[in-house]
């Protein structure tokens, strides 16, 4: 019996400007399509959301009263990358798995710090103004004199993916590029010559300031009175991450003492008429607008449709709160294990180390993830074990595990992709691997055997049986 199409509907994405990819989704599901008027009120959305399996939308606040009222809801996709208008923790507490789009639009969004930033050293907003009566070319060189890029000092903040195409396109300007980052990315220091330096001295020395950092309880106000009053008179802001990652108060000072020279803003904190920054001359704003490009709606489609896809396949990705869809065992659908988020990228690393090196015994290191590491398995039966032993293979990169039979008493596993050869040659490590999590999972233990390799030396299958 085939089974009944999950209903997606997919809030103020323009459907004309994505080619085929709405045909092929609504092959696979019921799609549902509205404007983004239909999120001006609470109500409007619940109304048009109730039934949805899974949501998508671009903008628009989802508070944990209107998530609280989506009983049906398994997934919300927000087409964005940044999701901080997302109750996370109350969709994970009604079961929602919520997904972002990350990346999509960093290319964008870094050519398009550069056009502010080459608007206000060129002048252009002045020139623009003054286009009627300067067509004689007589116009007084002093008033339109811009600068050049060419060695001035860039302070880029956040080395995330737009933070690193815009350290990219400033070194392509010849600029000098410091860098502050909470992680840092050697190959930006060896293969461009960035330097990462304390905030304090890329306040102390940049002439432009560029923001590229997601806004979250710790950056909110990043920026501050006390860190205006360190940088350079003069200095140029940037900021097309979200507008809360500066005090805007102490950016207006600024720009009246002339701290700051200019500004140029694709967001806001405050979006009312009423924003002094508004109606300052020496500030550039535009609506958002930074991640508007062909390509870069093209990507966050088929973001959207990979995440939507990816999940009901029990293969997620992007998930920020944690919360997935087991696929094996149709009484999970709104399960929450604790264990692909607690599978660390140092745990991965241990793992891979032992795997390639073969010192570690492999009971050892299973109880050793287990208890170091403190993975926390959901008890259940067989399923269960299957779905979570997927997962952390899955997490530790080594490639994607699937069930080929499943019975009570004892299940087949298939290992797929991203297996070089040291790791096809320790056999007995990951087949205790997986004895271990079966045994943590389900209390019982289990006798773990590989089968002989096939031609497919890429593919691995483990014969897994309850020990008696």
């Amino acid at each position: 019996m085939e089974k009944e199409k999950k209903n997606v509907v997919i809030f103020g994405v323009d459907e004309t400007l994505t080619d085929d990819l709405f045909d092929y989704l609504k092959q696979l599901y019921n799609v549902t399509t509205y404007g983004t008027e239909a999120l001006a009120t609470e109500e409007s959305f619940v109304q048009k959301a109730k039934m949805a399996d899974v949501i998508c939308f671009f903008s628009g606040q989802i508070s944990g009263r209107v998530l609280k009222q989506l009983t049906k809801t398994k997934l919300l996709v927000v087409c964005s990358t940044g999701y901080d208008y997302v109750d996370i923790e109350t969709a994970a507490e009604c079961g929602i798995a919520v997904c972002n789009s990350p990346s999509f639009s960093s290319r964008s969004v870094a050519e398009f710090q550069f056009m502010l930033l080459l608007a206000i050293y060129r002048k252009l907003p002045v020139v623009l103004k003054g286009n009627d009566s300067h067509f004689n070319f007589s116009f007084p060189f002093n008033t339109f004199m811009g600068q050049e890029l060419f060695r001035k000092t860039i302070g880029i903040i956040g080395t995330g993916n737009n933070g690193t195409h815009a350290c990219k396109i400033a070194r392509g300007f010849g600029m000098e590029v410091l860098a502050y980052s909470r992680t840092e990315k050697p190959l930006l220091v060896s293969d461009l010559g960035i330097n990462y330096v304390s905030l304090d001295e890329l306040l102390v020395r940049s002439d432009i300031i560029s923001l590229n950092i997601p806004f979250n309880n710790s950056t909110k106000h990043f920026l501050d009175f006390e860190h205006f009053n360190k940088m350079k008179n003069g200095v140029i802001i940037i900021n097309t991450a979200r507008g809360s990652v500066i005090n805007e108060q102490a950016l207006i000072e600024a720009l009246r003492t002339g701290k700051v020279a200019s500004a140029g803003l694709d967001v806001l904190e405050n979006n009312t008429k009423d924003n002094p920054l508004l109606n300052m001359e020496n500030v550039l704003i535009t609506p958002h607008m930074a991640w508007i490009t062909k390509e870069s709606h093209k990507r966050m489609i088929e973001l959207m449709v990979e995440n939507i896809i990816g999940y009901f396949i029990g293969e997620a990705q992007n998930v920020v709160n944690k919360v997935y869809f087991n696929p094996i065992s149709e009484k999970g659908e709104k399960l929450r294990p604790s264990l692909g988020n607690k599978v660390s990228l140092e745990v991965c690393q241990a793992l891979m180390d032992a795997l390639v090196s073969g010192n570690q015994k492999p009971f050892e290191t299973g109880k050793m993830l287990i208890e170091k590491y403190k993975i926390n398995f959901a008890k259940g039966g067989v399923e269960e074990a299957v779905y979570q032993t997927g997962q952390f293979i899955k997490h530790t990169t080594l490639g994607i595990i699937s069930p080929e039979k499943i019975h009570n008493n004892e299940c087949i596993l298939t290992l797929n992709e991203g297996l070089i050869a040291p790791q096809q040659g320790n056999d007995t490590f990951l087949s205790g691997i997986i004895s271990e999590i079966f045994k943590k999972v389900t209390e019982k233990n289990f006798i773990v055997t590989e089968n002989e390799c096939s031609e497919n030396k890429a593919c691995r299958t483990f014969n897994i049986v309850i020990s008696k």
